[in-house]
Protein backbone atom coordinates (compact mmCIF):
# COMPACT_ATOMS: atom_id res chain seq x y z
CA UNK A 1 0.00 0.00 0.00
CA UNK A 2 1.36 3.28 -0.97
CA UNK A 3 1.84 5.84 1.91
CA UNK A 4 3.65 8.54 0.57
CA UNK A 5 1.14 11.34 -1.06
CA UNK A 6 4.04 13.74 -2.46
CA UNK A 7 7.12 14.01 -2.60
CA UNK A 8 9.61 16.65 -3.84
CA UNK A 9 11.24 16.59 -6.99
CA UNK A 10 14.32 18.86 -8.82
CA UNK A 11 13.19 20.95 -11.95
CA UNK A 12 15.94 19.04 -14.66
CA UNK A 13 16.12 19.66 -18.27
CA UNK A 14 15.48 15.69 -18.88
CA UNK A 15 12.10 15.17 -16.89
CA UNK A 16 10.83 19.52 -16.79
CA UNK A 17 8.54 18.40 -19.83
CA UNK A 18 6.75 15.83 -18.46
CA UNK A 19 5.79 17.76 -15.11
CA UNK A 20 5.34 20.85 -17.34
CA UNK A 21 2.94 18.81 -19.30
CA UNK A 22 0.84 17.40 -15.94
CA UNK A 23 0.21 21.15 -15.25
CA UNK A 24 3.02 22.02 -13.14
CA UNK A 25 4.04 25.86 -12.89
CA UNK A 26 8.17 25.75 -13.44
CA UNK A 27 9.77 28.05 -11.15
CA UNK A 28 13.63 27.59 -11.89
CA UNK A 29 16.00 25.07 -12.53
CA UNK A 30 17.82 23.15 -10.05
CA UNK A 31 14.73 24.18 -7.20
CA UNK A 32 12.42 21.90 -5.81
CA UNK A 33 8.79 21.34 -6.06
CA UNK A 34 5.83 19.13 -4.85
CA UNK A 35 4.37 16.91 -7.12
CA UNK A 36 1.66 14.24 -6.58
CA UNK A 37 3.04 10.52 -6.01
CA UNK A 38 0.92 9.50 -9.21
CA UNK A 39 2.74 12.17 -11.49
CA UNK A 40 5.65 11.15 -11.16
CA UNK A 41 7.87 9.45 -14.14
CA UNK A 42 7.61 5.64 -14.71
CA UNK A 43 11.27 5.68 -14.60
CA UNK A 44 11.72 7.50 -11.42
CA UNK A 45 14.10 6.71 -8.87
CA UNK A 46 12.58 9.23 -6.38
CA UNK A 47 12.03 6.99 -2.76
CA UNK A 48 8.11 6.61 -1.66
CA UNK A 49 7.34 4.80 1.35
CA UNK A 50 5.27 1.88 1.34
CA UNK A 51 3.49 -0.40 3.85
CA UNK A 52 3.02 -4.33 3.82
CA UNK A 53 0.29 -5.71 2.71
CA UNK A 54 0.90 -8.78 4.05
CA UNK A 55 1.67 -8.17 7.60
CA UNK A 56 0.77 -4.65 7.56
CA UNK A 57 3.16 -3.38 10.01
CA UNK A 58 6.25 -3.40 7.95
CA UNK A 59 7.45 0.06 6.22
CA UNK A 60 10.28 0.13 3.33
CA UNK A 61 11.18 3.02 1.36
CA UNK A 62 11.62 1.87 -2.67
CA UNK A 63 12.31 3.83 -5.78
CA UNK A 64 9.03 4.40 -7.27
CA UNK A 65 9.89 2.40 -10.81
CA UNK A 66 10.89 -0.44 -8.14
CA UNK A 67 6.99 0.01 -6.74
CA UNK A 68 5.68 -0.20 -10.01
CA UNK A 69 7.75 -3.04 -11.04
CA UNK A 70 6.96 -4.84 -8.00
CA UNK A 71 3.09 -4.76 -8.36
CA UNK A 72 3.01 -5.72 -12.33
CA UNK A 73 1.67 -9.04 -11.87
CA UNK A 74 0.10 -9.13 -8.19
CA UNK A 75 -1.09 -5.72 -7.07
CA UNK A 76 0.38 -5.97 -3.41
CA UNK A 77 3.39 -5.01 -1.44
CA UNK A 78 5.93 -6.75 0.62
CA UNK A 79 8.50 -5.60 3.19
CA UNK A 80 11.95 -7.26 3.66
CA UNK A 81 10.55 -9.72 6.10
CA UNK A 82 10.81 -13.53 4.86
CA UNK A 83 7.72 -14.28 5.36
CA UNK A 84 5.80 -11.75 3.72
CA UNK A 85 8.13 -12.21 0.91
CA UNK A 86 7.25 -16.36 0.39
CA UNK A 87 3.32 -15.46 0.56
CA UNK A 88 4.20 -13.38 -2.32
CA UNK A 89 6.39 -15.08 -4.08
CA UNK A 90 3.76 -17.94 -3.88
CA UNK A 91 1.16 -15.69 -5.14
CA UNK A 92 3.25 -14.56 -8.57
CA UNK A 93 3.81 -18.85 -8.82
CA UNK A 94 0.59 -19.83 -8.35
CA UNK A 95 -0.38 -16.90 -11.66
CA UNK A 96 2.79 -17.71 -13.60
CA UNK A 97 2.50 -21.69 -12.96
CA UNK A 98 -0.58 -22.75 -11.01
CA UNK A 99 1.29 -23.97 -8.35
CA UNK A 100 2.75 -22.61 -5.06
CA UNK A 101 6.51 -23.45 -6.22
CA UNK A 102 8.04 -23.93 -9.72
CA UNK A 103 9.67 -26.67 -8.30
CA UNK A 104 5.82 -28.29 -7.86
CA UNK A 105 5.58 -28.60 -11.73
CA UNK A 106 6.11 -32.15 -13.00
CA UNK A 107 9.17 -31.01 -15.21
CA UNK A 108 10.89 -29.57 -12.49
CA UNK A 109 10.56 -33.02 -11.05
CA UNK A 110 11.62 -34.95 -13.36
CA UNK A 111 14.66 -32.79 -14.14
CA UNK A 112 15.58 -33.42 -10.02
CA UNK A 113 14.48 -36.91 -10.32
CA UNK A 114 17.36 -37.37 -13.40
CA UNK A 115 19.88 -35.33 -11.38
CA UNK A 116 19.83 -37.05 -8.40
CA UNK A 117 19.30 -40.90 -10.03
CA UNK A 118 21.96 -43.89 -10.58
CA UNK A 119 21.34 -47.00 -12.25
CA UNK A 120 19.89 -49.76 -9.99
CA UNK A 121 23.16 -51.77 -10.50
CA UNK A 122 25.73 -49.43 -9.75
CA UNK A 123 22.98 -48.84 -6.00
CA UNK A 124 22.99 -52.46 -5.98
CA UNK A 125 26.90 -52.98 -6.51
CA UNK A 126 27.95 -50.18 -3.94
CA UNK A 127 25.50 -51.58 -1.14
CA UNK A 128 26.92 -54.85 -1.55
CA UNK A 129 30.34 -53.51 -1.21
CA UNK A 130 29.42 -51.49 2.16
CA UNK A 131 27.60 -54.28 3.33
CA UNK A 132 24.36 -53.55 2.93
CA UNK A 133 20.98 -55.60 1.77
CA UNK A 134 18.61 -53.39 -0.28
CA UNK A 135 15.20 -55.15 0.45
CA UNK A 136 13.02 -52.73 -1.92
CA UNK A 137 15.10 -52.13 -4.88
CA UNK A 138 12.24 -51.55 -7.26
CA UNK A 139 11.42 -48.33 -4.98
CA UNK A 140 14.53 -46.87 -6.05
CA UNK A 141 13.72 -43.32 -7.82
CA UNK A 142 16.73 -41.50 -7.11
CA UNK A 143 19.34 -41.26 -4.83
CA UNK A 144 17.06 -39.80 -1.82
CA UNK A 145 14.13 -42.48 -2.14
CA UNK A 146 13.47 -44.01 1.17
CA UNK A 147 15.15 -48.24 1.08
CA UNK A 148 14.68 -50.17 3.20
CA UNK A 149 17.91 -52.35 4.23
CA UNK A 150 19.61 -54.69 6.48
CA UNK A 151 22.90 -55.08 7.53
CA UNK A 152 24.68 -58.23 6.30
CA UNK A 153 27.35 -58.28 9.11
CA UNK A 154 24.88 -57.81 11.77
CA UNK A 155 21.13 -58.81 11.12
CA UNK A 156 20.45 -59.26 14.52
CA UNK A 157 19.68 -55.47 14.60
CA UNK A 158 16.64 -56.46 11.61
CA UNK A 159 15.92 -54.12 9.23
CA UNK A 160 15.89 -50.42 9.07
CA UNK A 161 15.11 -47.21 6.41
CA UNK A 162 17.98 -44.74 4.81
CA UNK A 163 18.33 -43.65 1.45
CA UNK A 164 21.04 -44.18 -1.28
CA UNK A 165 22.82 -40.93 -0.82
CA UNK A 166 23.36 -42.03 2.94
CA UNK A 167 24.68 -45.35 2.22
CA UNK A 168 27.41 -43.85 -0.49
CA UNK A 169 28.93 -41.44 2.06
CA UNK A 170 28.81 -43.54 4.95
CA UNK A 171 31.98 -45.12 6.30
CA UNK A 172 30.28 -48.21 8.57
CA UNK A 173 27.95 -50.97 7.46
CA UNK A 174 25.21 -49.90 10.24
CA UNK A 175 24.76 -48.15 13.09
CA UNK A 176 26.10 -51.04 15.36
CA UNK A 177 26.27 -50.09 19.37
CA UNK A 178 28.66 -53.06 19.52
CA UNK A 179 31.40 -51.61 17.39
CA UNK A 180 30.84 -48.04 19.59
CA UNK A 181 30.43 -50.32 23.15
CA UNK A 182 34.10 -52.03 21.52
CA UNK A 183 35.79 -48.66 21.14
CA UNK A 184 34.87 -47.05 24.85
CA UNK A 185 38.45 -46.20 27.15
CA UNK A 186 37.65 -48.28 30.16
CA UNK A 187 36.31 -45.82 33.04
CA UNK A 188 39.57 -46.76 35.17
CA UNK A 189 41.68 -44.64 32.59
CA UNK A 190 39.16 -41.75 33.14
CA UNK A 191 39.10 -41.79 36.24
CA UNK A 192 43.10 -41.64 36.53
CA UNK A 193 42.91 -38.59 33.86
CA UNK A 194 41.15 -36.64 35.83
CA UNK A 195 43.19 -36.86 38.80
CA UNK A 196 46.08 -36.12 36.72
CA UNK A 197 44.58 -33.17 35.63
CA UNK A 198 44.14 -31.59 39.33
CA UNK A 199 40.63 -32.53 39.93
CA UNK A 200 39.20 -34.70 42.00
CA UNK A 201 36.69 -36.81 40.55
CA UNK A 202 32.99 -37.59 41.61
CA UNK A 203 31.73 -40.41 39.92
CA UNK A 204 32.50 -44.42 39.66
CA UNK A 205 34.20 -46.17 36.36
CA UNK A 206 31.01 -47.43 35.92
CA UNK A 207 29.40 -44.30 35.41
CA UNK A 208 31.44 -43.42 32.01
CA UNK A 209 29.10 -43.98 29.44
CA UNK A 210 31.53 -41.80 26.66
CA UNK A 211 33.59 -39.42 25.82
CA UNK A 212 30.50 -36.89 24.97
CA UNK A 213 29.23 -37.88 28.48
CA UNK A 214 29.35 -35.30 31.14
CA UNK A 215 31.48 -36.34 34.79
CA UNK A 216 30.85 -34.54 38.29
CA UNK A 217 34.42 -33.26 39.98
CA UNK A 218 35.80 -30.79 42.52
CA UNK A 219 38.77 -28.65 41.20
CA UNK A 220 41.87 -28.96 43.82
CA UNK A 221 42.38 -25.06 43.60
CA UNK A 222 38.65 -23.95 43.16
CA UNK A 223 36.93 -26.11 45.68
CA UNK A 224 34.56 -23.26 46.82
CA UNK A 225 33.25 -23.54 43.51
CA UNK A 226 31.40 -26.90 44.49
CA UNK A 227 30.58 -29.29 42.47
CA UNK A 228 31.40 -28.92 38.22
CA UNK A 229 30.90 -30.99 35.16
CA UNK A 230 32.93 -32.09 32.32
CA UNK A 231 33.47 -34.56 29.57
CA UNK A 232 36.38 -36.86 29.01
CA UNK A 233 36.44 -34.83 25.76
CA UNK A 234 36.43 -31.52 26.93
CA UNK A 235 39.48 -32.57 28.96
CA UNK A 236 41.37 -33.61 26.57
CA UNK A 237 40.82 -30.20 25.14
CA UNK A 238 41.36 -28.37 28.10
CA UNK A 239 42.80 -30.45 31.50
CA UNK A 240 41.65 -27.60 33.48
CA UNK A 241 38.24 -26.02 35.49
CA UNK A 242 36.00 -23.49 34.03
CA UNK A 243 37.44 -21.11 37.04
CA UNK A 244 40.98 -22.19 35.81
CA UNK A 245 40.36 -22.03 32.41
CA UNK A 246 38.70 -18.07 32.35
CA UNK A 247 41.81 -16.65 34.83
CA UNK A 248 44.40 -17.83 32.26
CA UNK A 249 42.45 -16.34 29.63
CA UNK A 250 41.88 -13.51 31.30
CA UNK A 251 45.05 -13.56 32.01
CA UNK A 252 46.91 -13.62 27.96
CA UNK A 253 43.88 -11.34 27.25
CA UNK A 254 44.65 -8.45 29.30
CA UNK A 255 46.46 -5.68 27.79
CA UNK A 256 49.57 -3.58 29.30
CA UNK A 257 49.15 -0.30 30.86
CA UNK A 258 52.08 0.81 28.46
CA UNK A 259 50.07 -0.43 25.29
CA UNK A 260 47.17 0.96 26.40
CA UNK A 261 48.26 4.06 27.12
CA UNK A 262 50.18 4.55 24.34
CA UNK A 263 46.82 3.83 22.09
CA UNK A 264 44.99 6.42 23.92
CA UNK A 265 47.50 8.65 23.26
CA UNK A 266 47.62 8.14 19.37
CA UNK A 267 43.96 8.76 19.45
CA UNK A 268 44.08 11.91 20.76
CA UNK A 269 42.84 10.98 24.47
CA UNK A 270 44.23 11.72 27.92
CA UNK A 271 43.75 9.14 30.64
CA UNK A 272 42.54 9.54 33.37
CA UNK A 273 43.19 6.44 35.73
CA UNK A 274 45.24 3.92 34.04
CA UNK A 275 45.75 2.11 36.70
CA UNK A 276 42.29 0.80 37.48
CA UNK A 277 42.19 -0.88 34.44
CA UNK A 278 41.56 -4.74 35.23
CA UNK A 279 40.20 -6.58 31.82
CA UNK A 280 37.85 -5.95 28.98
CA UNK A 281 35.02 -5.17 30.82
CA UNK A 282 36.60 -2.52 32.73
CA UNK A 283 35.65 1.01 31.59
CA UNK A 284 38.52 3.55 30.85
CA UNK A 285 37.81 7.22 31.50
CA UNK A 286 39.46 10.46 29.42
CA UNK A 287 39.08 13.33 28.39
CA UNK A 288 39.72 14.50 24.46
CA UNK A 289 42.27 16.86 23.50
CA UNK A 290 40.38 18.75 21.49
CA UNK A 291 37.32 18.56 23.97
CA UNK A 292 39.03 18.88 27.30
CA UNK A 293 36.08 19.95 29.49
CA UNK A 294 34.11 16.85 29.51
CA UNK A 295 34.99 13.56 30.85
CA UNK A 296 34.22 10.43 28.29
CA UNK A 297 34.35 6.38 29.15
CA UNK A 298 35.36 3.74 26.85
CA UNK A 299 36.37 0.09 26.71
CA UNK A 300 39.80 -1.61 25.88
CA UNK A 301 37.61 -2.74 22.63
CA UNK A 302 35.92 0.03 21.30
CA UNK A 303 39.18 1.83 21.69
CA UNK A 304 41.02 -0.94 19.45
CA UNK A 305 37.72 -0.35 17.17
CA UNK A 306 37.04 2.93 16.90
CA UNK A 307 38.74 5.04 15.20
CA UNK A 308 37.79 8.68 16.87
CA UNK A 309 36.84 7.49 20.08
CA UNK A 310 35.33 10.94 21.43
CA UNK A 311 31.63 11.43 20.97
CA UNK A 312 32.12 15.26 20.27
CA UNK A 313 34.96 14.62 17.61
CA UNK A 314 32.73 12.10 15.78
CA UNK A 315 29.64 14.93 16.23
CA UNK A 316 32.29 17.00 14.33
CA UNK A 317 32.80 15.10 12.01
CA UNK A 318 29.25 14.27 10.75
CA UNK A 319 28.22 17.35 10.13
CA UNK A 320 32.25 18.36 8.99
CA UNK A 321 30.57 17.89 5.29
CA UNK A 322 28.02 20.33 5.80
CA UNK A 323 29.77 22.80 7.42
CA UNK A 324 32.64 23.34 4.91
CA UNK A 325 29.26 23.63 2.07
CA UNK A 326 27.95 26.80 4.60
CA UNK A 327 31.53 28.53 4.74
CA UNK A 328 30.08 31.02 2.22
CA UNK A 329 27.43 31.85 4.32
CA UNK A 330 30.09 33.46 6.68
CA UNK A 331 31.56 36.03 3.72
CA UNK A 332 29.44 38.85 4.61
CA UNK A 333 29.88 38.35 8.65
CA UNK A 334 33.95 38.10 8.03
CA UNK A 335 33.80 41.20 6.12
CA UNK A 336 31.91 43.37 8.75
CA UNK A 337 34.24 41.67 11.65
CA UNK A 338 37.34 42.93 9.72
CA UNK A 339 36.19 46.41 9.54
CA UNK A 340 35.84 46.63 12.92
CA UNK A 341 38.92 45.19 13.73
CA UNK A 342 40.24 47.61 11.13
CA UNK A 343 42.02 44.41 8.90
CA UNK A 344 44.22 42.85 12.07
CA UNK A 345 44.77 41.62 14.71
CA UNK A 346 43.44 42.48 17.79
CA UNK A 347 46.44 41.42 20.19
CA UNK A 348 49.56 41.72 17.33
CA UNK A 349 48.14 44.43 15.56
CA UNK A 350 49.66 42.00 12.38
CA UNK A 351 47.56 41.71 8.86
CA UNK A 352 48.04 38.14 8.85
CA UNK A 353 45.09 36.89 11.27
CA UNK A 354 42.08 34.43 11.21
CA UNK A 355 38.46 35.58 11.48
CA UNK A 356 37.70 33.82 14.76
CA UNK A 357 33.57 33.21 16.04
CA UNK A 358 32.86 34.01 19.65
CA UNK A 359 29.58 31.76 19.33
CA UNK A 360 31.06 28.36 17.89
CA UNK A 361 30.62 27.88 14.20
CA UNK A 362 29.89 24.00 14.69
CA UNK A 363 27.18 24.62 17.10
CA UNK A 364 25.42 27.11 14.76
CA UNK A 365 25.46 24.49 12.30
CA UNK A 366 23.73 21.88 15.16
CA UNK A 367 21.06 24.47 16.14
CA UNK A 368 20.12 25.02 12.02
CA UNK A 369 20.12 21.06 11.94
CA UNK A 370 17.90 20.95 15.39
CA UNK A 371 15.89 24.13 14.08
CA UNK A 372 14.49 22.13 11.20
CA UNK A 373 14.04 18.79 12.70
CA UNK A 374 17.04 17.24 10.55
CA UNK A 375 19.12 14.11 11.81
CA UNK A 376 22.53 14.45 11.88
CA UNK A 377 24.41 12.03 9.36
CA UNK A 378 27.17 12.10 6.74
CA UNK A 379 24.97 13.28 3.27
CA UNK A 380 22.33 15.99 3.64
CA UNK A 381 20.02 16.52 0.75
CA UNK A 382 19.59 19.92 -2.00
CA UNK A 383 16.43 20.85 -0.18
CA UNK A 384 18.02 20.13 3.36
CA UNK A 385 20.77 22.16 2.81
CA UNK A 386 18.56 25.22 1.67
CA UNK A 387 17.50 25.50 5.24
CA UNK A 388 20.24 25.38 6.54
CA UNK A 389 22.19 27.75 4.54
CA UNK A 390 18.99 30.23 5.11
CA UNK A 391 19.09 29.37 8.78
CA UNK A 392 23.01 30.21 8.73
CA UNK A 393 22.84 33.47 6.82
CA UNK A 394 20.32 35.04 9.57
CA UNK A 395 22.17 33.13 12.98
CA UNK A 396 25.18 35.13 11.72
CA UNK A 397 23.68 38.39 12.38
CA UNK A 398 23.61 38.04 15.54
CA UNK A 399 27.12 36.48 16.49
CA UNK A 400 29.99 38.30 17.32
CA UNK A 401 33.49 37.59 15.79
CA UNK A 402 36.72 38.75 16.27
CA UNK A 403 40.80 38.91 14.18
CA UNK A 404 43.08 37.01 15.75
CA UNK A 405 46.65 35.84 14.98
CA UNK A 406 46.52 32.29 13.12
CA UNK A 407 49.29 30.79 16.36
CA UNK A 408 47.29 32.73 18.85
CA UNK A 409 44.08 31.15 17.55
CA UNK A 410 45.75 27.76 17.78
CA UNK A 411 46.50 28.55 20.86
CA UNK A 412 43.37 29.29 22.75
CA UNK A 413 41.51 26.20 21.14
CA UNK A 414 44.63 24.37 22.47
CA UNK A 415 43.55 25.52 26.13
CA UNK A 416 39.81 25.95 25.57
CA UNK A 417 39.14 23.12 23.52
CA UNK A 418 35.90 23.01 20.68
CA UNK A 419 33.57 21.68 22.30
CA UNK A 420 32.09 24.59 24.10
CA UNK A 421 29.06 27.07 22.40
CA UNK A 422 29.56 30.56 23.48
CA UNK A 423 33.30 31.16 23.49
CA UNK A 424 32.87 34.78 24.75
CA UNK A 425 33.66 34.25 28.43
CA UNK A 426 36.77 32.13 27.59
CA UNK A 427 38.53 34.78 25.14
CA UNK A 428 37.52 37.29 27.66
CA UNK A 429 39.56 35.58 30.52
CA UNK A 430 42.01 34.71 27.49
CA UNK A 431 42.97 38.20 26.61
CA UNK A 432 43.24 39.07 30.36
CA UNK A 433 45.73 36.33 30.79
CA UNK A 434 47.71 37.43 27.50
CA UNK A 435 47.79 41.29 28.82
CA UNK A 436 49.18 39.49 32.22
CA UNK A 437 51.93 38.03 30.57
CA UNK A 438 50.78 34.59 30.88
CA UNK A 439 52.21 33.25 27.48
CA UNK A 440 55.01 34.96 27.39
CA UNK A 441 57.47 32.33 26.87
CA UNK A 442 54.97 31.04 23.98
CA UNK A 443 54.85 34.25 22.20
CA UNK A 444 58.71 34.34 22.22
CA UNK A 445 59.10 31.22 20.42
CA UNK A 446 56.50 32.00 17.72
CA UNK A 447 58.06 35.79 16.87
CA UNK A 448 55.14 37.52 18.28
CA UNK A 449 54.32 41.02 20.09
CA UNK A 450 51.26 42.34 21.49
CA UNK A 451 50.25 45.97 21.00
CA UNK A 452 47.71 45.92 22.99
Amino acid sequence: MLISKTVQVRWIGNTAPHYLEKGYEFTKWGEFFECVVEDLMPTSTIKVEVKCDYCEDGISHKPYRDYLKTRKEIAKDCCKNRSCMVLKTKEVSLLRYGVESPSQLEEKKQNAREKFQTPKESVLKISLEKGIKILNIEDYQNDRTRLKVICMHHEEYGEYETNFSNIKTSVHCCRNKKLVSSRRIDGKVVLEEFENAGLIPLFSEDDYKGNNHSLPYICKKHEEEGVQYKSRRSLQQSAKCRICINERRSKSHRTPYEDIETLMISKGMIPIDLYSYVNKDTKLEYKCVKHPNFIQETYIGTLDRVKVPCKYCREENSIAPLSKKMRTTSSTWRKEVEKECDFKCVFTGSNVYDVHHLYSYSSMIRDSLEYHGIRKKNSYTANEEVLVREYMLKAHSNVKGVCIHPELHTLFHTIYGKGQEDFSMAFSEFSEELKKGKYNSYLKDKNLKLSL
